[in-house]
């Protein structure tokens, strides 16, 4: 006896265990990854078939039949369903909140993309059904012969009236058809030639065996270490180049979209329409859309925050992790994650290179570089030998064993001063929890650690008590210096 496997999608902890069902012969052979109409209680939920089992012989309660079968085709692939089958193993959330990951607004209800009406050009059609006189028909039919095919929104906004539209889209040679909806990205697409740019032998050196690996369609986990301004995202832009010339799609994940519109705007300006971005400000409708374009790859390039590792592509050609060290990545709300991890899962599913990219990398990632685990790729020099910016780090002990007391130092305070007389601008950046990040003897400059991180423990005025942000452990502030008394 053959029983379906379905997860409730709902996020109720009472339903995280796949429930038992019948599927009718009717609708003949369903695969899992499908979403289904069940009967639960009096009611009626949404769930996924992930499965089935075969029975020796029927079970001694009475099972139910799947009500309908909701998608022609399964919404979640076998890889998108092993991956969830990780996440759930190794972050210990249940299963349905996993492959609700792979949706948009966590829920499959209302998920059919808006389409639009779209006048298209036959072989058959020709300006010449419309006299000299009809101006605005003649001028909308050439327009239509120039592009091949517009929307009904685009030819309003183009100043086309209803009736000029409606008398041409009944012409000979146009059909009507229902496509779905392109959601623009908020940036101006405009093509480049910045693929064409001919990469550094730095650049070239490193780009080869990446090239390689997506040529031989292999998994390999690429640590690539290169200084701010040697020419990382250049590298993106080819990688990402060829791996739409092999039909295939495309993940670059950044930290903050807002706070990363530089390499946001060069991939627009770069790919154009292959291009989708994934941010706060759009809508769930936008959402939806953008989630169905990429699985009906009219477009092969996903650019998003941490979220965006979940792309519902079925045939990944690279991943790209940019500032793979970043905090943004770990999700810590609900359903708790790490991105990176993610996106190593998935690239090793659909055998491509993944590319972590940073010029400060995690130390866990440089040390499993430095082991053999992933290929660690350098650059460590700017592209045209431009400098680095200088960096002084002062210990302020030192200032006040010279006498300096202040919250500046020395050298802080003459470039200030410099800064001033030369009329410039200066940014002073303070990063702070507490009143104080420090208590100091003044007599030996002893610091108070804490006694199981050995930091420094900060001092929190509310309270009058000293904390470790890394451990939490609190002491209030003694009287005496434990060191010289």
């Amino acid at each position: 006896m053959r029983v379906a496997q379905v997860i409730i999608n709902r996020p109720a902890k009472q339903l995280h265990k796949p429930l038992s069902y019948l599927m009718p012969e009717k609708f003949g052979n369903v695969l899992p990854g499908t979403r289904v109409l069940i009967p639960l209680g009096h009611s009626r939920e949404e769930g996924i078939l992930i499965g089935y089992e075969e029975l020796a012989e029927p079970p001694e309660f009475t099972l139910r039949n799947i009500v309908q079968v909701l998608d022609s085709e399964p919404w979640f692939t076998p890889e998108m369903m092993d991956t969830a089958r990780r996440l759930n193993e190794y972050y210990l959330f249940s299963y349905g909140d996993a492959l609700r990951l792979f949706t948009v607004n966590k829920t499959l209800k209302s998920y059919e993309a808006p389409k639009e009406e779209w006048l298209v050009v036959m072989p058959d059609f020709s300006i010449d059904q419309f006299s000299e006189r009809k101006k605005k028909q003649r001028e909308l039919a050439k327009y239509l012969l120039e592009v091949g095919g517009a929307s009904k929104a685009l030819l309003l906004a183009k100043g086309f009236s209803r009736m000029v539209i409606k008398q041409v889209s009944e012409a000979k040679g146009i059909t009507i058809e229902s496509r779905f909806k392109a959601t623009k990205t908020t940036f101006d697409e405009l093509l480049t030639e910045e693929v064409n740019i001919p990469l550094t032998e730095a650049q070239q050196a490193v780009y080869e065996p990446i090239q390689e690996t997506m040529h031989n369609h292999e998994h390999k986990t690429f640590l690539l270490h290169g200084v701010t301004g040697s020419g990382k995202t250049q590298l993106y832009l080819r990688a990402t180049a060829k791996c739409i010339c092999q039909d295939k799609t495309a993940i670059i994940l950044v930290p903050e979209i807002i706070l990363t519109d530089q390499i946001v705007r060069r991939f627009v300006e770069t790919f154009g329409d292959e291009v989708v971005v994934f941010h706060s400000k759009l809508t769930v409708q936008q959402r939806n859309n953008n989630w169905e374009r990429l699985r009906r790859k009219d477009s092969h390039i996903i650019i998003g925050a941490r979220s965006a590792v979940f792309a519902p592509a079925e045939d990944i050609g690279l991943i790209v992790v940019d500032e793979e060290h970043d905090t943004s990545y770990k999700q810590e709300d609900m359903v708790r994650y790490h991105a990176r991890n993610v996106a190593l899962w998935r690239g090793e599913a659909h055998s491509c290179p993944v590319i972590l990219g940073s010029a400060t990398p995690a130390i866990t990632s440089y040390y499993k570089a430095k082991q053999g685990e992933y290929h660690l790729l350098e650059l460590p020099h700017r592209i045209f030998e431009q400098p680095m910016p200088k960096v002084t780090i002062v210990d302020m002990k030192e200032e006040i064993l010279h006498g300096n007391y202040s919250v500046f130092s020395d050298a802080m305070s003459s470039l200030i001063q410099k800064t001033l007389n030369e009329h410039n601008q200066m940014i002073i950046l303070l990063n702070r929890r507490g009143y104080s990040t420090f208590v100091m003897c003044r007599d030996c400059g002893e610091t108070i650690m804490c006694p199981h991180c050995d930091v420094a423990m900060v001092y929190h005025q509310a309270g009058e008590e000293l904390r470790c942000h890394y451990c939490e452990h609190h002491e209030p502030i003694p009287t005496v210096c434990p060191k010289c008394n």
